[in-house]
């Protein structure tokens, strides 16, 4: 009877589990967990070097118990979340898709309204009222592309009129304090790399446990300076988006 209780509770959560596991979530979760570890001596550690000697025992402290191996396992979780990541990114289906996005082109004109909005939320994965979806679709020129770019950056344009302007006035700003984020970044993880590579192999060669754990620390730092860069990537592209649909301007629908 218990087993069976057991049985039924593993049914009832099997389903929300393997989803999370299908899910973005699930690569963030790992590169975050992987980060905590990694990086779990280094916020005392750099504390002390703001504050100077008093901290000394909590960096020991923190040193016993985020050992070497734990943090070791923390680049392992880290790693295979950047890997699931890519993985879940990587266009699978490339050919599956192209031919649903060939097929709401070819029926578009005898679809219903909410076929429509069914349709396209299914090939372009963003949900939109008729009206933008109208306007999109009934380009002369470009609509497929069009579609592609408001997938990406639709949430930074609105439909003014007959055509799209951008949502934010302040989105050239943003867009550069992104990139400036980015590339920013992206230097650092680059630096921090840098340090880990030598300070761990020369903890490794040399047997200085200090200097190795200080190499791992320093991973760790790469890693979420590297996520914080990854994190803006995808943004970025979004911004460039937004301005295609925007700068792209309405044309008359035509047959070739």
């Amino acid at each position: 009877m218990k087993l069976n209780a057991i049985f039924a509770v593993i049914g009832r959560f099997r389903k929300p589990i393997f989803e999370y596991l299908r899910s973005d979530r699930m690569p963030r979760a790992l590169l975050g967990a992987g980060t905590v570890l990694v990086a779990g001596p280094s916020w005392p550690t750099l504390v002390a070097f703001w504050y100077g000697t008093p901290l000394r025992e909590a960096i020991k402290l923190s040193a016993e118990t985020f050992s070497l191996f734990v943090q070791l396992f923390g680049i392992g979780l880290a790693l295979l979340g950047i890997v699931a990541w890519i993985s879940a990114n990587r266009k699978k289906s490339r050919k599956t898709d192209f031919e649903k996005e060939k097929t709401f082109h070819r029926a578009y004109g005898s679809l219903l309204v909410g076929e429509k909005q069914v349709w396209f939320k299914e090939v372009y994965r963003r949900p939109a009222p008729v009206n933008v979806i109208d306007a999109l679709m009934q380009h002369g020129l470009n609509p497929m592309l069009l579609c592609a770019d408001f997938k990406r950056g639709g949430d930074l344009v609105e439909l003014d009129g007959d055509w799209f302007s951008l949502k934010n006035r302040h989105h050239k700003r943003d867009r550069r304090l992104s990139s400036v984020m980015y590339f920013a970044c992206g230097i650092v993880s680059v630096i921090f790399l840098g340090i880990g590579t030598s300070l761990l192999t020369h903890g490794i060669i040399s047997g200085n446990r200090t200097e190795a754990t200080a190499g791992v620390m320093a991973f760790g730092l790469m890693l979420a300076t590297g996520g914080l860069a990854g994190d803006r990537l995808p943004r970025i592209a979004a911004y460039a988006a937004a301005e295609r649909v925007v700068n792209e301007g309405p044309a008359t629908p035509y047959d070739s």
